[in-house]
This record gives structure tokens, sequence and C-alpha cells, in this order.
């Protein structure tokens, strides 16, 4: 199973044992690229995130802005989650992001 994870900020456990998702601000911003492995969303042939990728119900933690999105890139179907900070992402840090989607690259 393929699975990258990457962060602006630091996904080292913090001295006191306080997990880092839970310290995140709205600068902040973490991406989890694998295996798509929810058959329940289309795939897009874009890997970036727009407003209709936007969860809104139980799944999001409280004070978040959680998108996913299942993609077709270099041949395999992919799933994308991004977890913001607090609240809807700053438009500068979504551009950002959105950047660093469509850089990957797969190898197989």
């Amino acid at each position: 199973m393929l699975i990258l994870q990457g962060a602006n900020f630091s996904l080292a456990p913090r001295g006191n044992g306080q997990e880092p998702v839970n310290a995140m601000t709205r600068e902040h911003v973490m991406v989890t690229v694998s295996d798509a492995v929810d058959l329940t969303t289309a795939v897009s042939a874009f890997p970036t995130i727009g407003e209709s990728d936007f969860l809104h119900d139980g799944r999001v933690p409280a004070g978040r802005a959680f998108a996913r999105k299942r993609v077709h890139k270099d041949g395999r179907i992919l799933s994308v989650e991004v977890l913001f900070g607090i609240g809807p992402p700053v438009p500068s840090l979504l551009r950002q992001t959105n950047l660093l989607l469509t850089s990957l690259t797969v190898i197989v």
C-alpha cells in the first residue's frame, strides 16, 4: 500500500505527549496520499482540492477543514486527504497545497 504523509509542521509527538494534529493552527496543513480504498468517491483527473472536496459532516474534526478526493495519477487511483488547521483554509495555503498536489509524481 502506497502511503505518503506530509505537513508544513513537525509530525513528531510533542514533548508533553500531545499529538501534533491537536496543535495545528490556521497556517498548518497535513496531506495524506494513499492507495484509494474509498470506492464511494468519484475519481477525478485533477489532484487539486476545491470547494466540493471539503466534507461537512461528523468525519471532520471540530474546528478543522477536511477535504477528501480520489484521483487518477500516473496510472494509479489515489486517495488524497487534506486536513487544514483552524477553520477554512486561507487562500494562500490552499494554493500552496494545490501546487504540492499537482507536483506529485507516482513512479511504479
